[in-house]
Formats: structure tokens, C-alpha cells, sequence
């Protein structure tokens, strides 16, 4: 088993950026490679788990992570934290456990904005189970957690309009 939490947000230098780009396929931040690093270091049948940026699941720059994720390993299990997870880290992060043994779904479980974590919260989570091909079967092989969306998003990639071409979605005021 491989835990870690790795650096994300750096910025590289350019031997670096080569580095990373040369020996790895999951480039979009360096936590990224850290995810293919600790699938190719752990066992045959290892278990990587890390607590990295949740922007992996979803962002349209990271789809060659999840791509990876997709062709290697199994999300096992995932937990998206609350944002203020961390006193001093303002960054959306979750706790991913993958798994070189391939399953069907995956259990998910995304805590509110507002809650609070705690050791007894955590051993009491209420997984929802989300069946790979929800993700696996499209074009940008975004991970959602929440069902609600997830059925919005499948309502709307059988129309030709985007979300986006309806709504502007922003962060905070």
C-alpha cells in the first residue's frame, strides 16, 4: 500500500515540466504523477491512496489523469472533504483510494461545504456506489459524486446544449 500527499500546484521549471512529460502520461499538475508513480510502484494487486485537489475528477485539463485511472487502476473508494478542510489550504481535496484490482463501481461519498470532519464522521460515512460506466462511457470521463448532478449531466448529453450554454457557474461571491 502506498499513502501520500503530494505537492500540486508547483511551479515547474522546464527540465522539470520534460521530466514529468517524459516518464509519465498524467501530467496536467505534478499530484498527478504521483498517482501514476504509486500505481507503478505498489503490487500487482497494491492499493494507492493519497489526499490530493479534487480537480482531477472533473477539470477539462485533467482528463489524461482520469484516462490513466480509467486504463490502470480502480477508484476504490473517494471522499470529497470540505473546503475548509485545512486552516491554511484553500484548495478542494478529497481522499482517493485506488486499487489495481478492477471492480464494476466505485463508493463515493461527498461531505457538505459546511461540515465538519471528524475521525468518528469519517468511520460513518454513507457511501454511494457509482457504476464506472456512468464516467467510463464518456467523451470527457468526468467523475461526479453527487447523483443529483450526475442526472442533470445525463439529461442534458441527450440534448445539444451544454450546461454551459445555459448557466455560468462560479465559486464564492
Amino acid at each position: 500500500m502506498i499513502v501520500g500527499n503530494p505537492p500540486y500546484g508547483v511551479k515547474m521549471n522546464q527540465s522539470l515540466k520534460d521530466a514529468i512529460k517524459r516518464d509519465y502520461s498524467a501530467t496536467e499538475d505534478i499530484y498527478t504523477s504521483f498517482i501514476e508513480l504509486g500505481t507503478k510502484l505498489s503490487h500487482d494487486k497494491g492499493n494507492v491512496s493519497f489526499i490530493i485537489p479534487v480537480s482531477w475528477q472533473t477539470g477539462d485539463n485533467y482528463i489524461n489523469t482520469r484516462s490513466f485511472i480509467k486504463n490502470n487502476i480502480q477508484l476504490s473508494k473517494g471522499i470529497v472533504l470540505p473546503y475548509d478542510v485545512f486552516d491554511d489550504v484553500y484548495v478542494d481535496t478529497g481522499l482517493y483510494f485506488f486499487s489495481k484490482n478492477k471492480a464494476q463501481s466505485s463508493f463515493v461519498y461527498e461531505y457538505s461545504s459546511k461540515d465538519k470532519v471528524s475521525l468518528d464522521s469519517l468511520n460513518n460515512l454513507a457511501f454511494k456506489e457509482i457504476q464506472n460506466t456512468e464516467w467510463q462511457n464518456t467523451s470527457s470521463l468526468k467523475i461526479v459524486f453527487n447523483a443529483g448532478i450526475r442526472n442533470i449531466q445525463s439529461k442534458f448529453s441527450k440534448l445539444e446544449t451544454t450546461i454551459g450554454d445555459i448557466t455560468k457557474s462560479v465559486r464564492g461571491f
